[in-house]
Parts: structure tokens; sequence; C-alpha cells
């Protein structure tokens, strides 16, 4: 699987006031990547190996596992950091409780003018 360069520029998302635009940006962008399964929830964390410890193949099922998880939180990260270097620093105060791309996403759109709590940290 090829990965792709990122090249788009757009605005960074400052608020719900610009949010509609930057969500169809970013989501160009993401997609541009192989990233947006990470945003949508369709690509998720492999879960461990826990297969019989005795077995002659556990040591390298172990270790393919654990190299699936790895390259599963490496894209997360990506995807993550994508958004983020598009935001406002007042936007990214609110990444931190967030522990997934997914997280992520959800939350910026909750922060829509159409949603009832539609508001962004303040300084």
């Amino acid at each position: 699987m090829g990965r792709k360069k990122l090249t788009r520029s757009f605005q960074k998302l400052k608020g719900s006031e610009n949010y509609r635009e930057w969500a169809r940006e970013m989501t160009s962008t993401l997609q541009t990547a192989e990233l947006m399964g990470h945003v949508t929830g369709t690509v998720t964390i492999p879960t461990p190996y826990s297969g019989d410890s005795m077995a002659a193949d556990h040591e390298e099922k172990y270790e393919k596992r654990q190299e699936a998880i790895d390259d599963w939180i490496r894209r997360d990260s990506q995807a993550v950091g994508t958004m983020g270097l598009m935001c406002t620093p007042i936007v990214q105060l609110d990444f931190k409780p967030c522990r997934s791309a997914k997280d992520t996403w959800d939350l910026l759109q909750t922060r829509t003018p159409h949603h009832p709590s539609g508001k962004f940290s303040t300084l």
C-alpha cells in the first residue's frame, strides 16, 4: 500500500464558523493519505495476540500482531497530527482528552454551530 504525500493547503480550523469548509477539505486530505478509516472508526486497532504460548509459531504470530498494532498506532497518530496541523492553537486545546483520531474527529464534529454545545475552549 503506497503512502500519499500531503500537498493540500487550506485555512486552519478556527472554530464553528469555518468547520464545514475545514471538514470537507480535511476529509479529502485524510482520504488522500489513506487515513480516513482511522477517523471514521472503520480501521480499528488490532487485538493483541492471545494464542497458545506453547505453539511453535507463537512468537512469530505475536510479533506480527504487535507490528500491526504499532502500525495502527502510528497511522492513527498521523491522522491526529494532520488534523492538529490544520487547527488553530485554541482548537488544539480540545484535543487533550482524545485518545484516537476518531475521538478527535468526533469532538471537532460536536463543535459545529448546529450542535447544542458548539463551543471551543477559550483562553
